[in-house]
């Protein structure tokens, strides 16, 4: 059996700031962010070997945690990211830290009936 989901990933940094990579709005031509559907064992490379753009770190310097959150059915981020504007390539999260990402993504999820949902937490080090 073909399972898929919808496809969030997140990054924190050591003082909590959150960071929404995927879904967004590089894909060119998109002028709204696409849900991210991906299939069972579909592998995803961020940023995409295609990127018109790169990723580089800044300060601070320390253990970031990356967040991957599946759902069956694509929960409602008004209350954790939004786009500043429709030029934004990338959401700005609405939550700071991860416990409380954690959280507001479990409540988004739950608010569709029946839906199924798992996150896998990353550890990332950034030094110089």
């Amino acid at each position: 059996m073909n399972v898929s989901s919808f496809l969030y990933v997140f990054v924190v940094d050591p003082e909590g700031r959150v960071d929404q990579l995927l879904p967004n709005r590089t894909a060119a031509g998109s002028p709204v962010a696409p849900d991210l559907r991906v299939n069972a064992n579909q592998v995803i490379a961020f940023p995409p070997t295609d990127a018109k753009f790169i990723v580089e770190t800044e300060p601070p310097l320390g253990q970031y945690t990356v967040l991957a959150f599946a759902s069956a059915k694509p929960p409602n981020l008004d209350a954790i990211s939004s786009y500043m504007d429709s030029n934004s390539w990338f959401a700005t999260s609405k939550v700071s830290g991860l416990d409380a990402l954690s959280a507001a993504l479990e409540l988004a999820a739950d608010a569709q009936p029946g839906n199924l949902y798992s996150e896998a937490r990353v550890p990332l080090i950034i030094t110089p």
